[in-house]
């Protein structure tokens, strides 16, 4: 243990048949839950622009350094983060390829799936560690697999829980090669923490703030507790500088990329007030009510708030283990406060802080649970509120929920949330070829249109116009929202197009002949 108090209950077992058996119900319902629908197309900006990077593997060969994300015209070399995800999707869509008549959109969820699965073990083992009763370990990931949040993203096509799987294994191999009584010169920990370091840098270097943090106590507290050597420290500096500055370079290399490409508003030099934010946003008022109501739409109710403030004496008996369990919750206030643009504007950036969220929903939960349980004397009723309490809050958790309702997936629901962008994709497929361009007004830069038309395209969101202008003649459709008045200012500037569909919302014209 890091910890000098062990986090326990002493009056209720840990480990019983009954909560075992509920436990591995539990994780069977959740792998369940995410195979529905796999298939299903893909829609919204995160999503579709990680798939539209693997389609182009598919097409023209994977690529890393120079991977193309066909959204914002020439050259389509527009690099972010290292493609960790999108390498390990192709390579998944190769192998089902070899198998059986592989569906790329099935190829994307599967591996986002994997890498999820991955996250709940290293969170076990981590959560063991902080907490001495595997059964709070066991609780957060159940937490981790159920919540309405992460049924959601974790069925998606996303980095996010690429980036959570490797920062995690960081923390984990890094806890081990701090730990004293059990290190042995083992270097095969060493390059494993520096391995996991590395890849979660790359692979999303602002997901791994939050772990940075976490790991920050831990080291703090090993440093109190005991003396290393000069060697020793050297190995912790190595551990913590390398895979920063490989992050650091990977950044800057990116920026070149995009300089080169044409793309420099891009650059994290010019997108640092974007992710960052400003003084004044960070203390509005209205902006934290509004990441309130996202938290909320997560599936966090505000019951569970007021659980947490009931259940507050209980706690506040036993208070260096109750401060110590709140150590996961300022990682998280400290990451929005840092990136508080991110987490203002994209949902997704929660999946960075749902581990800690769930550590500490793990041991609140079952200290609730535990509480209950002590005013039964039987087994039997101690057995029914280990099953019924879980049962109660995964129905508060799912009843009504938005995450839920979009994770499993129908075709209504697809009517009602894009119905006309699919039925326009489906048409444009269907009535041009692979080969042409086409360039979309009035969309911003999400590539749902370009992913589900598999076709590059130059997204007029940002460019000026003389840019757009005097790219026209490349391109062959033009898709345009019909009750913008602005974007039909813009399509009068454009010679030799003529009208040639009205589909939902859209209006679709393409270059005469």
């Amino acid at each position: 243990m890091l910890y000098p108090e062990k986090f326990t209950d002493k009056k209720i077992p840990s480990r019983t048949t009954i909560f075992n058996f509920c436990f591995l119900a539990l994780i069977l319902f959740s792998i369940l839950v995410r195979f529905d629908n796999l298939s299903d197309p893909l829609i919204g900006f995160r999503q579709t622009q990680t798939a539209i990077t693997v389609q182009t593997y598919i097409d023209e060969g994977p690529s890393i350094l120079k991977y193309k994300t066909p959204v914002l015209g020439k050259p389509w070399t527009l690099p972010f983060e290292f493609p960790t995800y999108q390498i390990s999707a192709y390579t998944a869509y190769k192998i089902l390829n070899l198998l059986a008549h592989a569906d790329l959109n099935a190829a994307l969820r599967l591996t986002n799936s994997v890498y999820f699965y991955g996250c709940s073990v290293f969170l076990f083992l981590i959560s063991r560690r902080f907490f001495s009763n595997t059964a709070v370990s066991k609780t957060a990931v159940l937490i981790f697999l159920l919540f309405p949040f992460s049924v959601f993203w974790s069925s998606a096509s996303s980095i996010e829980f690429t980036a959570d799987f490797f920062a995690l294994g960081y923390v984990y191999f890094f806890t081990e090669f701090l730990d004293i009584a059990r290190f042995k010169e083992n270097y095969k920990i060493f390059f494993a923490a520096l391995f996991f370091g590395v890849l979660g840098y790359l692979t999303k270097i602002t997901t791994m703030f939050p772990y940075c943090v976490f790991l920050g106590f831990i080291i703090v507290s090993c440093f109190i507790k005991d003396k290393f050597q000069a060697p020793r420290y050297l190995k912790i500096l190595v551990l913590t500088a390398v895979p920063l500055l490989i992050g650091i370079a990977w950044i800057k290399w990116t920026d070149y990329v995009k300089i080169i490409s044409g793309f420099a508003s891009l650059s994290s030099q010019n997108l640092q007030q974007w992710n960052f934010g400003t003084l004044s946003q960070k203390f509005s008022y209205e902006n934290w009510m509004f990441i309130y109501e996202n938290i909320k739409n997560m599936g966090i109710p505000l019951t569970a708030f007021l659980a947490v403030l009931l259940f507050i004496p209980l706690f506040w008996e036993r208070k260096k283990e109750f401060l110590c369990a709140l150590i996961p919750v300022f990682c998280c206030l400290a990451t929005v406060l840092t990136f508080f643009n991110l987490y203002h504007v994209h949902d997704y950036y929660y999946c960075s802080l749902l581990p800690f969220l769930c550590m500490f929903g793990g041991y609140i939960l079952y200290n609730i649970i535990s509480y209950i349980q002590s005013f039964f004397s039987a087994k039997v009723f101690k057995n029914f509120i280990a099953i019924f309490c879980p049962l109660v809050m995964l129905s508060v958790f799912w009843y009504n929920d938005p995450y839920i309702k979009k994770a499993f997936r129908n075709e209504t629901w697809f009517k009602q949330y894009k119905g006309s962008l699919l039925e326009l994709t489906d048409y444009i497929k269907l009535n041009s070829s692979k080969e042409d361009l086409i360039m979309v007004f009035d969309n911003d830069w999400n590539s749902e249109i370009p992913y589900n038309t598999q076709r590059k395209s130059l997204m007029v969101c940002w460019i000026t116009e003389d840019s757009y202008l005097s790219a026209a003649n490349d391109y062959e459709l033009f898709i345009m929202n019909k009750n913008s008045q602005y974007n039909n200012e813009r399509l009068e500037k454009l010679t030799d197009i003529i009208f040639e569909v009205s589909i939902g919302d859209w209006n679709v014209y393409r270059r005469k002949k």
